[in-house]
């Protein structure tokens, strides 16, 4: 009887571990990675799996009225692509937005910053489009990103900057 009790309290205990194992799975790695003008750029993980900067590595903002797609050059919250998506809530679907009217580069809903170049949404025909493919457990994000963007100096002469990509389980806060 006793090694039956005894029995009984390790399968009860195994049990209790395994579950409580099972709840706290490892979050899955960010993947971001993307074209610009033909040129591969990935942006993975969270400082790229360091810790040492808030917005380094890609993410998913949610601001009330709107959310904001963007990614940042691991170690180095300098470089980013930062893309708004005008909705109060995201499901699986393509989100576009294209300028209608010029608008100053601080205004500029959809932006690009790297060393070398830099590029905003500034002018009419100007355009970000982000596809979400699965969103798993409501804060994992799948996708597509495009956009076609004015690079600085600004103006509507100035030549535009192609951008292409996908992303995989970035972490949305909601």
């Amino acid at each position: 009887m006793v090694k039956l009790r005894i029995l009984f309290y390790l399968l009860s205990a195994s049990m209790v571990l395994s579950l409580s194992c099972a709840e706290s799975d490892p979050e899955p790695v960010a993947t971001f990675k993307f074209t610009v003008n033909g040129t591969l750029l990935e942006w993975n993980g969270p400082g790229n799996g360091i810790p040492v900067c808030v917005l380094c590595g890609p993410g998913l903002s949610n601001y009330a009225s709107y959310f904001v797609l963007h990614s940042s050059a691991p170690q180095m919250y300098g470089e980013a692509l930062i893309l708004q998506l005008n909705a109060a809530s995201l499901e699986t679907k393509t989100y576009s937005d294209t300028v209608s009217t010029a608008v100053d580069s601080l205004e500029a809903t959809h932006r690009l910053y790297l060393p070398t170049l830099k590029a905003a949404a500034t002018e009419v025909g100007d355009y970000a489009s982000v596809t979400f493919t699965s969103i798993e457990n409501d804060k994992y994000y799948s996708g597509t990103l495009r956009a076609s963007l004015t690079s600085s100096p600004f103006g509507p002469d100035a030549p535009k900057v192609e951008i292409e990509g996908e992303f995989k389980n970035v972490r949305g806060s909601l």
